[in-house]
């Protein structure tokens, strides 16, 4: 399947995108490639389909991947994995779907700056997540290699609501967090997002719930489609 000077191919853009019933012609197009060769194809930034639809939610799309042998936990050069993507803006759902494949014992490792999932769920600030990783018994106040807690992730990325949930459920501060100057470079980057959303100091003045996303749309190289009746931004 022919892939862009990215890497990405039209298999991994209908992935992305949630687009099952392309994706389902796709393969049919290309029956004569052994379907593993099709779904376990990487892009420039070794992503898979099954990283892509997983991170967007689109589960239909990665039961199918799943069934035609992708792997589900399998680390990219970051040692992100899917389930990795899927806490980040796929929902419970699609993250109960993944643990229910395997043991989630590979599920739970931490990426190349030892961030686990329960850093990933406070970064993003998935607080439904948050819970349902405490309850699988992740660790609380593990720290990543900048000596951040998941406290420390929600706090920095402006998300107030996932910051007192693990203050509630007993979540600390990491003593070495702000002592390192990338964790400081860091926090100012995040901070300067925050004040891109009407936010200061960690605390949302005007726009509660509203904060400029870390991951842009179009990560993947490809646009995002717009959804239809979206609520509007209020002034």
């Amino acid at each position: 399947m022919t892939a862009d000077i990215r890497g990405i191919t039209p298999f991994f853009t209908a992935c992305a995108q949630g687009h099952l019933e392309v994706v389902k012609i796709l393969l049919q197009m290309n029956r004569e490639i052994p379907g593993i060769v099709v779904v376990e194809k990487k892009t420039n930034n070794d992503l898979t389909p099954l990283y892509a639809a997983a991170q967007r939610g689109c589960l239909d799309v990665v039961k199918i991947l799943v069934k035609m042998g992708a792997k589900w936990d399998e680390p990219n050069l970051q040692l992100i994995t899917p389930f990795h993507a899927a806490v980040e803006r796929g929902g419970l759902e699609m993250c109960e779907y993944l643990l229910s494949l395997d043991p989630p014992s590979d599920a739970f490792r931490t990426n190349s700056t030892d961030m686990s999932c329960l850093h990933t769920a406070a970064k993003f600030g998935r607080v439904e997540l948050l819970d349902f990783l405490l309850e699988l018994g992740l660790d609380l106040n593990a720290t990543d290699m900048y000596g951040a807690t998941p406290l420390d992730c929600a706090r920095s990325f402006g998300h107030m609501e996932a910051a007192q949930f693990l203050e509630k459920r007993g979540g600390t501060k990491g003593e070495d967090f702000f002592r390192d100057p990338k964790s400081r470079a860091r926090s100012m980057f995040a901070k300067s997002r925050m004040v891109g959303a009407g936010m200061a100091d960690g605390r949302n003045f005007s726009r509660v719930g509203r904060i400029v996303p870390v991951v842009e749309k179009g990560e993947f190289g490809i646009d995002d489609e717009e959804e239809e009746g979206g609520e509007e931004e209020e002034d």
